[in-house]
């Protein structure tokens, strides 16, 4: 049998059955393995984050002991409420403020402070040596005549003098205090480092040496950005100094916090180990650094990573400090008893004194009480590094699995996947092995996805690989299966025999068997599934008796129709002349015939040329009846020209514009604006859907459209994505306007619908009289299918349909498309309501609504960003 193919379970396309017939199972799983490995190399080496949400998980949750013996720290975080002292650099009633406080923590014995606060600038010194003018001059020509009053002047004078000198107060109680730890900021938007402007000497006590057996120019620590250091006076007293950069991951965590900043042949202390040496007693200059990048710390060894950074867990619920109140503090009504032997940091809640990194600039931001974990980290030992090989050794395993995979080709699909299972589970286990015994990070999120995905692949490809078995078994499971199929059809299960048939080579006695299934579909009217059957047979055999005549009557709900009064689709001279026109005339009318482009609910569209104003059109034809009463064809060309007329009356920029309108013989035309774009039709399947604001903003227009129109008693009544236009420009045009009217007016009775049956409303689908509202449901219809590439009202034929938009509710787009607003949805259900009455009043109002909504989206992205 020339038809006959051999077994072929691959679908109706037989690109499949080539590829499968080429190439071995075996050497399909080992092409699987090896395309699988060089695709996750190179993501792994282009350092893709979408795995790292496994990694992550792994660090956070398995279980681990200190690296070395634990130090106890107690930590008391001294919150400063912005409306006390201002962010920034305080006034000066505010830094003798800020000096009260030390002094009264000071009184309680600390171990060390942390003034979480960035002064860089001194305040103007103008004004206090204005008053020490005032009082020397007094004194030198007033006091001693003055009396007892004069005394009581130059005394308020001096004590006003002392106020105003905040800076001296504060530097004075740094300076008491001997255990302040000031903070550095670094502006990474501008290039430089310490040593320009000058090296102050005042820093150079608190600066690591470069140890000779891991110099600093050797190692790729951050050296980038601009150093802002706190004003001489106060540098000169600081205990200590440490810089402040917080690398935050992309969803907010912290995990990672740099440890050194790279100079000219020097290291700078991150402020969290300033205040960890401060804890201890231990001056900064102590670090020193042992074999594979250990820092240690008196006792206290920290496993640093390459780039000077070192991993720690923090949890902001698990916080063990204890937080007090500044305003508590400097009114005498806390305890100074509360500060011995602990280390207490000052910081403003929430602090924007310093900032995190630029990747979390926008970020909620609490420095002070990150700082305070971060030193937590250090001098308890729950810290990690990520060894400089780890990367290396992730790409590795990623090219072992490929290999692997090859070999493992030979193995039964049921013990590949087994295979893949344990090996995704080793992985996760020696990366919690290497955290909890050696605190290093070990990333295993690519080599995990991969054996899954490879595993996936395999079990999904094994039914598409069981060609090796004997012929005899093959023949006999396609007569089985025939005869299955059989059955399901006789009890009336026609899609479970559909597909049941599609597991069978085809020859004579399947088409036969195809054949009578899509005359079964028809009897049961579900034209659009007898339509898929015989686009099937036809993929085999197109000539097979009348399946191209009979494909051609079958009913397709997305197509522009006409329906009578008993739900049957009418079929317009143009429906059926329209398949056989191949030749396309020179000119229509005045007007010049480039090329064919399309064909439309009318007829066949053209590319024109006005040859008058030398302007590029779009001609849309429609040939009324020849063998009709030349009365009624004179009294219908009469409607179709008033509806011409109408729309070509409207002129609104989200409307495609009518140029002109006329007759060649027996052949209407349409002359309108010629557009440059695509339909919203392709954005409708699911895989290809545009993101919810863009589609709301391209709603919100076409609304606008409607308004104007139904304004000027236009109704449209086949609004649908095919008839709305995405030009190159970004413009939205509704096309169409009309063409509805149009078409129903060319038939014979005036009892005819129009419309695309999916997109109708009820009272249009009823044949009840309809206005504006019933635009605003079929813009409804449209924007649920944009947004979730479904239709909200599906049937297997007209009458089902019909029942669906009059009866059942629409389903929630919310279970569709998560990501849709509740807003949206309301807009949703007002447009789609059964009564016209619930609906809308009019488009303006939806448009209103829906403008609204996607200016609040706009500005949501705008601050996401």
């Amino acid at each position: 049998m020339p038809n006959e193919r051999p077994y072929n379970t691959y679908g109706r396309h037989s690109w499949g059955g080539v590829l499968m017939d080429r190439f071995s199972p075996l050497q399909w799983r080992g092409m699987l393995a090896l395309v699988l490995a060089v695709m996750f190399a190179v993501m792994a080496l282009s350092s893709m984050q979408w795995t790292r949400w496994m990694d992550r998980a792994i660090f956070d949750w398995t279980p681990v002991d200190a690296i070395s013996e634990r130090t106890h720290v107690e930590i008391v975080l001294v919150r400063i409420d912005p409306s006390t002292i201002a962010p920034g650099a305080p006034r000066p009633g505010e830094r003798a403020l800020l000096a009260k406080g030390i002094d009264r923590i000071r009184s309680g014995n600390p171990r060390v402070i942390g003034l979480s606060l960035m002064l860089m600038d001194r305040l103007d010194p103008v004004g206090i040596s204005e008053m020490e003018r005032l009082a020397a001059l007094f004194r030198k020509t007033l006091l001693e005549t003055s009396g007892e009053t004069g005394n009581i002047y130059y005394r308020e004078l001096i004590r006003s003098r002392t106020k105003i000198d905040a800076d001296r107060l504060l530097v004075d109680a740094v300076r008491q205090a001997g255990n302040v730890v000031l903070p550095i900021a670094i502006d990474r938007s501008r290039e430089g480092n310490i040593e320009s402007p000058p090296f102050p000497d005042a820093i150079r006590k608190h600066v690591l040496p470069e140890p000779e057996a891991f110099p600093a120019s050797s190692a790729p620590i951050d050296r980038k950005g601009v150093i802002l250091l706190p004003f001489p006076e106060l540098l000169d007293v600081a205990a200590s100094l440490g810089f402040v950069y917080i690398h935050a991951d992309s969803n907010g965590t912290i995990r990672r916090f740099s440890l050194l900043h790279g100079l000219e042949r020097a290291w700078l202390p991150a402020y969290p180990l300033a205040l960890s040496a401060a804890y201890l007693q231990l001056p900064v200059q102590s670090v020193s650094f042992g074999k594979g990048n250990d820092l240690f710390l008196g006792d206290l060894r920290i496993p640093v990573s390459r780039d000077g950074s070192v991993l720690v867990r923090i949890r902001p619920k698990a916080d063990a400090f204890s937080i007090v109140s500044f305003e508590d503090l400097v009114g005498d009504r806390l305890s100074a008893g509360m500060f011995e032997n602990r280390m207490v940091l000052l910081g403003l809640t929430p602090s924007r004194s310093l900032k995190r990194s630029e990747a979390s600039f926008e970020m909620s931001m609490d420095v002070p009480a990150d700082m305070a974990r971060a030193a937590s980290a250090l001098l308890s030992g729950d810290v990690f590094r990520e060894p400089s090989w780890a990367h290396a050794v992730e790409v590795a395993i990623v090219l072992m699995i490929g290999l692997l995979g090859i070999w493992f080709r030979r193995f039964r699909s049921l013990s590949v996947c087994s295979i893949c299972l344990l090996a995704a589970g080793l992985l996760v286990l020696i990366s919690m092995l290497m955290l909890r015994l050696r605190h290093e990070w070990i990333t295993v999120g690519f080599p995990v996805m991969q054996v899954l995905v490879y595993g996936i692949g395999v079990a999904a490809m094994s039914p598409f690989l069981t060609r090796s078995m004997p012929a005899t078994t093959v023949v006999q499971s396609h007569q089985n299966n025939r005869m299955l199929g059989v059955i399901y059809q006789k009890k009336g299960q026609l899609d479970k025999a559909f597909e049941i048939y599609r597991r069978i080579s085809v020859d004579e006695h399947l088409k036969e068997l195809l054949y009578n299934l899509a005359l079964d579909y028809e009897q049961n009217h579900q034209p659009h599934k007898a339509a898929a059957v015989l686009d099937y047979l036809a993929d085999y055999d197109p000539g097979f008796r009348d399946i191209a005549s009979r494909r051609k009557h079958l009913f397709h709900v997305g197509e522009t129709v006409v329906i009578d009064e008993e739900l049957k689709v009418v079929e317009t001279p143009n429906l059926s002349e329209r398949i056989q026109e191949r030749q396309y005339p020179s000119t229509i009318g005045r007007y010049e015939i480039i090329r064919e482009i399309g064909k439309g609910a009318m007829g066949v569209v053209y590319l024109g040329m006005d040859p008058r104003i030398r302007r590029l059109t779009s001609i849309k034809t429609f040939r009324f009846p020849e063998n009709a009463d030349p009365k009624v064809i004179e009294r219908h060309k009469t409607l179709f020209f008033q509806e011409a007329e109408s729309a070509g009356a409207l002129s609104h920029p989200n409307i495609v514009t009518v140029y002109d309108a006329g007759e060649d013989g027996n052949l209407a035309y349409i002359a309108m604006e010629y557009l440059d774009g695509t339909s919203l039709q392709p954005f409708t399947r699911t895989e290809n859907l545009l993101p919810i604001a863009t589609i709301v903003a391209y709603a919100a227009d076409v609304a606008d459209a409607l308004a104007y129109a139904h304004q000027k008693w236009v109704i449209h009544q086949d609004i649908k994505p095919a008839n709305i236009m995405l030009l190159k420009t970004g413009e939205i045009k509704v096309t169409d306007f009309g063409i509805a009217q149009m078409m129903a007016a060319s038939q014979h009775s005036s009892r005819m619908i129009m419309g695309t049956p999916s997109y109708m409303s009820p009272e249009q689908f009823s044949g009840k009289t309809v206005d504006g509202r019933s635009d605003i449901f079929s813009l409804g219809v449209t924007l649920f299918h944009l947004l979730t590439g479904m239709l909200p009202f599906t049937g297997s034929s007209l009458q089902e349909l019909l029942r669906r938009v009059v009866q059942e509710p629409h389903p929630d787009p919310k279970r569709l498309r998560q990501q849709i607003p509740n807003p949206l949805v309301q807009i949703l259900n007002k447009a789609l309501e059964k009564d016209a009455a619930r609906r809308y009043t009019d488009a303006a109002q939806m448009a209103e609504h829906l403008r609204r909504l996607s200016n609040l989206m706009k500005g949501a992205s705008l601050f996401q960003r």
